[in-house]
């Protein structure tokens, strides 16, 4: 923006007859600079004001993001208390685990939280999340009369499936022994 006194040229297109159709019309520039100000304050104080705000929302955003529930990361322990949600969920420390590699079929999913149920007793269990999917936490839940160890035969998933109260879901390929072995021994659904 020019801030001197030397007049601004602009074009102007007329239709007027027996005139140009350009017509040269001067101004001085600090009538355009402050028609300019007229004009776009409004516009350029909203601007500064949403800029001032910036910083606030991107900390709030941290904050939220921080104060998520964990369920949104990949990798990662709980361990406490577990409540059956299912026959292929467990809540522990306020987490949703679902079992993987678990497909429970819907006529046997109590008969398989109530295995569970009985399973875990009052003990505290340890869930490895691997990830999020779906909007479900997928993980292994250690068994807790067994000792700790990242064999996910030694899991609840295992062990859920091992007594016929579940399924191998073959999507996920891992508990077929499982599931063969009950058949085999006609445990649970498949008596």
């Amino acid at each position: 923006y020019h801030t001197s006194h030397t007049p601004a040229t602009h074009h102007h297109h007329q239709l007027a007859e027996g005139m140009s159709t350009t017509q040269e019309i001067t101004f001085p520039c600090h009538f355009i600079y402050s028609l300019h100000l007229i004009v776009c304050a409004p516009y350029i104080h909203r601007t500064v004001a949403r800029m001032q705000l910036f910083p606030l929302a991107f900390a709030l955003l941290v904050v939220f993001f921080m104060a998520r529930d964990v369920s949104a990361q990949n990798g990662y322990v709980v361990r406490g208390a577990a409540k059956v949600i299912n026959g292929n969920t467990v809540r522990v420390s306020g987490v949703d685990v679902t079992l993987s590699g678990v497909k429970t079929v819907e006529k046997y999913d109590r008969a398989a939280a109530r295995s569970l149920k009985k399973r875990i007793g009052n003990k505290q269990v340890g869930c490895m999340v691997d990830g999020n999917w779906s909007g479900k936490n997928w993980g292994y839940c250690g068994d807790p009369r067994k000792p700790r160890t990242r064999d996910v035969k030694k899991t609840l998933n295992a062990w859920v499936i091992s007594k016929g109260w579940a399924m191998s879901d073959e999507a996920w390929g891992l508990f077929g022994s499982e599931e063969s072995k009950a058949k085999q021994k006609k445990k649970g659904m498949w008596k």
